[in-house]
């Protein structure tokens, strides 16, 4: 068994039944063809094609393992520096002067 083989395995047997299910279904989707994640179906497979697999289920996996708190991460914000007020308009330029004409 290859190594990517091996990732592959395990990254798919780390998810449940039906998180295993919806990612087949999504795979068989966005390759139009029926993905089937066992050894024997691996083996069959070039390294071109199992390198994105590895890294799409990888994706997967660390998206449901992974979900952040947005309300949590927000409120640790310091948003008491920000400004409260927007102006539109122009920067006047400052005139820079020769020090060698005093």
């Amino acid at each position: 068994m290859r190594f990517e083989e091996h990732q592959i395995i395990e990254l798919f047997n780390s998810l449940t039944p039906a998180e295993q299910d919806e990612l087949t279904r999504m795979l068989t989707k966005v390759f139009q063809t029926e993905i089937s994640i066992t050894p024997e179906a691996l083996a069959e497979k070039p390294l071109e094609q199992l390198l994105p697999l590895r890294d799409i289920i990888r994706g997967y996996v660390l998206t449901k393992r992974r979900i952040p708190d947005i309300r949590e991460a927000y409120a640790a914000l310091d948003t008491s520096k920000l400004p409260r007020k927007v102006s539109f308009g122009r920067i006047p330029r400052v005139q820079e002067t020769n020090d060698n004409e005093n």
